[in-house]
This record gives structure tokens, C-alpha cells and sequence, in this order.
């Protein structure tokens, strides 16, 4: 977490003309004027659209290793919330501006969508009837935030004089169903077969489809205009019509047109009467009425076509209601929840990150932690255990319910341990604060050593290990997981951002037999939807699990050779593992050298240098091969 500057970091999926798009960079440019850092990330190029006034970051994906630090990351869209949500650097935010999960043309998405709203990301709702939703739906709460409008731009100055024709317009993509283009042009269509004669002008995102052109005549088409121009538009219409389904979430376009001055004839829909609410405004601003079909449009436009009175009225009521969701007023709403939100969620979010806790993570995640400790209870009962690693704690009282006489819980997160307390504390666990490169580790004090998803967060994962071997009575086990590196990262740096190195199977093993006289390796993966543990499998496991026993503290006193014969028939893959892990497990001054057994020496001093290279290893920082 950054310290008493706020910041923040939108994710957006793209950056094309789409109004959720544009509320996420306006509320970016309105937190960046009360003094946050703010940064938008998307894959795709900066706007063409929008003169975005707050720096743009071009990703190639969202992991934390991308984007700068920030305290809050806002995921804007169900594609970008699983990644607000495992930045591991500050607290994630799911903006709800509609729920995707009712557009129909999402409908092959749905398992997708609802996992981003199943994971326990901070809810920011834009309109009272998504928080609702997200309460009924999910059993998340959801701070309010309401969406604003630039009434710099969106306004009733400079409107057009009264013209002998009347215009009404149309906002939207046809293309997008629940926008009701098509609704809103069928009722339209049919007044004019009734004899009223007004002109149409539509707004769009998109060109005119031969379909929409087929519906109606209309003596303007405007798309993909930029935020000044559609305000231009705004301001020439009388009427505007918009038959919005109920997936609507707020409906921005109407908003807009309101503030300009125009006469609005809005469906019957929880986003639009929830305009009035979110507002504390209790007058007029629109006429809302049921616009399911063509027809139910043509008889809520129909009284405004000749009455300049009700028009006027309607267009007084929604300047009014406009000024209330100008930036002047949104912006502080917006400073003041989302600081308040920081302040309330940080110590939750300084919990989880880096670890599970239950009921926070996904259920796969949670899943795989939990069937690990499983594994460890069954070599619990009688013995005494040190849980290295052990994050809030509900693996040790696990451990202590399957029988453990004693389990000392090591961490070196006073906020984890603090969960842990509170949550899982027990009279034969004894907490422990502690970094664990630096702990005086005791000798043969333990049975069992548990050190899961510990081994992929350190610089020197051996020294911890040395340590383990070392506390570890004779007789003792050790179990010890990490994610498999061919799985989740194969020839790049660890997506995530917390994860130094990861390992494949052949350096997990090897690394271990520095310490132990056996290692045997099982593997954690999903088979037919079913997590399971069985049989390693080099390439498709998500995780290893190695359980080592007969514990060989590293005891070079004095210089030692280590003699490795690889199997170079089998080709160059059979080495180069022993090679790349060597300085994993020796440093420079370790009294200790490794030789390679090889019927050319030259190619295999070539080979060596060529694998530490590729590893990133800087050859005067590599104990002796030779």
C-alpha cells in the first residue's frame, strides 16, 4: 500500500467508444484532481476517442508484474475484475455499471461473469438497483458511487432555436438489443404512419446496418462523434427516446440528453427511476412509461408531440436533475467513498495478499490450499509440527484437529497472524512471528514440517529448507509444494507478482535431494473438473507436493565435490536442469563445487554456460562447475 497520497489503477478491456469506458477514465481524471495517482492499464492503444488526461499504460496483460503499485484496482469489466482481484498489491474493486450477466449477447460468457461476481472483490454500484442486485445475487454489499457527466460539456446553453419540425432522437447501438433501438424506431415509425411529422436523428457507436435502415427513414446519422459533438447533437434535439431494457445499468446517454434540455420519454426500468433516488431528487425530470414494443413507445411519446408546455417541463426537470450528477458534485461523492473504502478494506486486502484466506479467494484457490493441508493432517496425529509459512493459521488448527500434539505456526505477516489469532487460535498452537531467513531454527525439535506455497516467494528457498532439514528430528517429514513453473509460466518470469522463481519438477527434486535421503513428488491438478492429487506429471500439474524424508542437514565443513553423470543420450533436457538449479542451491562462497561427468567436455562446458545464461545466472555468482 502506498502511503498518504491515494492511488489508483482502472483496468479497462479496451478502450474503444463505449460509454463504460468513458465513466472509468472520467472518474480516473476526477480522483487525479483531488490529488490521487492514477494510472489507466488496458491491452489495447491510448483512446482515439478521448483526450485522456491521466497517464495511459499499454499492457500486455494485468498480472501485478505490469502495473504500478497502486491502493485500489478497479476492474471495470467481468474480463478485468479476476485480475483486480489477484494483482497481490492492493485491494480490488469491481466497478458494477451493469450486470453482464443478463446481456443476451454474453449469454455463452455466463459461467465467466459469474465467477467475477463470486470472487470477494470490493463492489463499487453506480445506481442503487446493481448494489441490490449484487446483495441479492451474491451476498456482497456494494458502496455507491454514482456516475457523472462532464456538464462542462453536457449542458443547456447555447440550444437551438425552435425549428417548425420537431427532432427527436435516438442514443445507442441497434446492435446491442437491451438498448432498444429497434423499440425505440418501431414506435417512431408508427407515429409517422399516424400523420405526425417530426425529424429523427440517431446517435451511434456503430455505422447504420441495412437492418436498422430498413425500420425507419431518419434525416441524421451520427456515429462514432466525439463527447463534444454528441453534446452538439444533444442540444439541436426536442425529444429523446430511449425504450432501455431492464439490463440497463444506468444509461448514460439519457442522463447526458437530460442535461442538455432535452424532453426525455425513458422505459419503465430500475436504472431510470433510480435517476430521482440516487439524486435525493423527488421532481419531474422525465416521463417514464412502459416501452416493451413499438407500440408502447408511440403512446409515451405521443402527448409531448404537441405540447410545448409539457416538453418545456420535462426539459426544465432534466437540466435540473442533470446539474445533480455534474462532476462538481460526483467528483467529491467519488474522492470521499473511495478513500473511505481504502480505509476500511486495507487491512483486510494486507491480509489476503500473498495468501489464502478462506472465504476471500476463489474456490479453486481455496480448494487446493485446503486439499494440501488435508494431505498433511493424515501425517499429523502424535507428533509435533512446525507450519513454516502458515499464513492465517487455518491450516494449523487443522493440523491440531487431526491430532498434532503441538504445532509451532511460523509467519512473517503480523497482520496474518494477527487473522490467525482471532480466528483459529488453540491452546497447542504457538504462534510465531518471524522472517524466515533469519529464524534461529532449533535442531530436531520437530516431527513434521509443513512448507506450502512458501517455496516460490523467497530469494534462497535452500536456506529455509536447510533450516527445516535441520529442526526436523530424526525420523522426521517434511512436505513442501510449489506451483509448477511448466504449467503456470514455461520460459518467462512468474506471471505473479509475488512469486520470485518457480520450479519444474526435475529442479524441485533436485533441490530437495540436497537435503533429504528421499523425495517423493505428487502432483495436484484438475481432472474432469475434479481436483485431485496422484501420480506427478511433469508438464500438466498445477502443483507439486514432495514429501522428504531422512533429514540431511547441509553439513560442508569443509570443501566438498558433488559428482552428477547426466543422461546426455537422452538429450540436453536431462542436464540442464541440474545446471540451472545449481546456484539455487550454492552460492559463491559455499564450499562446495559441482562436476559434470561428460564424454566431450567442451560441449558440456558450452551446454553449462548456454543453461545459465538462458536461466538468467550471471557466471562469477554461480558456485564452481566444472
Amino acid at each position: 500500500m502506498s502511503g498518504e497520497t491515494p492511488s489508483a489503477c482502472y483496468l479497462v478491456p479496451g478502450t474503444g467508444l463505449w460509454g463504460g469506458i468513458k465513466i472509468a477514465f472520467e472518474q480516473a481524471e476526477q480522483l487525479a484532481l483531488r490529488g490521487w495517482e492514477v494510472t489507466v492499464a488496458s491491452p489495447g492503444g491510448p483512446p482515439e476517442w478521448y483526450d485522456l488526461e491521466v497517464p495511459f499504460l499499454t499492457v500486455s496483460d494485468f498480472s501485478g508484474r505490469r502495473l504500478p503499485r497502486a491502493d485500489l484496482y478497479v476492474g471495470t469489466f467481468f474480463t478485468t475484475v479476476p485480475a483486480a482481484h489477484d494483482t497481490g498489491l492492493g485491494i480490488g474493486a469491481h466497478l458494477v455499471q451493469g450486470y453482464e450477466g443478463h446481456y443476451p449477447d454474453l449469454a455463452d460468457h455466463r459461467e465467466a461473469i459469474e465467477f467475477a461476481y463470486s470472487l470477494t472483490t470490493v463492489k463499487v454500484a453506480v445506481s442503487p438497483h446493481l448494489a441490490e442486485l449484487v446483495e441479492r445475487r451474491h451476498g456482497q454489499g456494494a458502496y455507491l458511487v454514482r456516475n457523472g457527466i462532464d456538464t462542462s460539456r453536457f449542458h443547456p446553453e447555447g440550444r437551438a432555436a425552435p425549428r417548425d419540425r420537431l427532432r427527436v432522437g435516438v442514443v445507442g447501438p441497434f446492435e446491442v438489443a437491451w438498448k432498444g433501438v429497434a423499440t425505440s424506431l418501431d414506435g417512431l415509425a408508427r407515429l409517422r404512419e399516424d400523420g405526425h411529422d417530426f425529424e429523427v436523428v440517431r446517435v451511434s457507436q456503430s455505422a447504420r446496418t441495412d437492418d436498422e435502415a430498413r425500420l425507419l427513414d431518419v434525416e441524421e446519422y451520427h456515429h462514432a462523434i466525439p463527447p463534444d459533438a454528441v453534446a452538439e447533437v444533444l442540444r439541436s434535439l426536442d425529444i429523446v427516446v430511449s425504450a432501455s431494457t431492464e439490463v440497463e445499468g444506468f444509461g448514460l446517454p439519457a442522463m447526458e440528453a437530460m442535461a442538455c434540455g432535452c424532453a426525455c420519454v425513458l422505459s419503465d426500468i430500475p436504472a431510470y427511476r433510480d435517476f430521482g433516488s440516487a439524486a435525493d431528487h423527488d421532481g419531474v425530470y422525465a416521463r417514464i412509461a412502459p416501452m416493451r414494443s413499438g407500440h408502447e413507445v408511440a403512446d409515451a411519446v405521443r402527448p409531448l408531440l404537441g405540447d410545448d408546455y409539457a416538453r418545456a417541463e420535462l426539459s426544465a426537470g432534466g437540466v435540473e436533475l442533470g446539474r445533480r450528477y455534474g462532476w462538481d458534485r460526483v467528483g467529491p461523492e467519488l474522492d470521499r467513498t473511495l478513500r473511505r473504502l481504502i480505509a476500511e478494506e486495507r487491512e483486510r486486502w494486507e491480509t489476503r495478499d500473498e495468501r489464502m484466506v478462506p472465504g476471500e479467494n476463489d474456490a479453486l484457490t481455496e480448494s487446493m490450499h485446503r486439499q494440501r493441508y488435508t494431505l498433511a493432517d493424515g501425517h499429523a496425529s502424535g507428533r509435533r509440527v512446525l507450519d513454516v509459512g502458515c499464513g492465517v493459521g487455518y491450516g494449523s488448527r487443522g493440523l491440531v484437529a487431526a491430532g498434532a500434539t503441538e504445532v509451532t505456526a511460523l509467519d512473517r505477516s503480523t497482520a496474518a497472524l494477527r487473522h490467525a489469532r482471532d480466528r483459529y487460535d488453540h491452546p497447542a498452537i504457538r504462534w510465531v512471528q518471524a522472517d524466515l531467513l533469519s529464524w534461529d531454527w532449533p535442531r530436531q525439535a520437530f516431527d513434521l514440517a509443513v512448507f506450502f506455497e512458501v517455496f516460490e516467494h523467497v530469494d534462497v528457498p535452500m536456506d529455509i529448507v536447510a533450516g527445516i532439514a535441520r529442526s526436523l528430528d530424526v525420523g522426521g517429514t517434511a512436505l513442501i509444494s510449489t506451483p509448477n513453473r511448466a504449467f503456470y509460466s514455461p520460459g518467462r518470469e512468474p506471471d505473479y507478482v509475488h512469486h520470485i522463481r518457480e520450479y519444474e519438477l526435475r529442479e524441485l527434486t533436485a533441490l530437495l535431494g540436497g537435503y533429504f535421503d528421499a523425495v517423493e513428488v505428487v502432483g495436484q491438478r484438475l481432472a474432469a473438473g475434479t481436483l485431485t492429487i496422484g501420480p506427478v506429471d511433469a508438464e500438466h500439474d498445477m502443483a507439486f507436493i514432495a514429501t522428504c524424508s531422512g533429514p540431511r542437514p547441509r553439513p560442508f565443513a569443509s570443501r566438498s565435490v558433488v559428482v552428477a553423470a547426466p543422461a546426455w543420450g537422452a538429450g540436453d533436457a536431462d542436464w540442464a536442469g541440474i545446471v540451472r538449479a545449481w546456484p539455487e542451491a550454492f552460492r559463491p562462497d559455499d564450499p562446495v563445487e559441482l562436476r559434470l561427468l561428460a564424454a566431450s567436455p567442451d560441449r558440456a562446458a558450452g551446454l553449462a554456460g548456454s543453461a545459465l545464461a538462458e536461466a538468467g545466472h550471471d557466471p562469477d555468482r554461480v558456485a564452481d562447475i566444472s
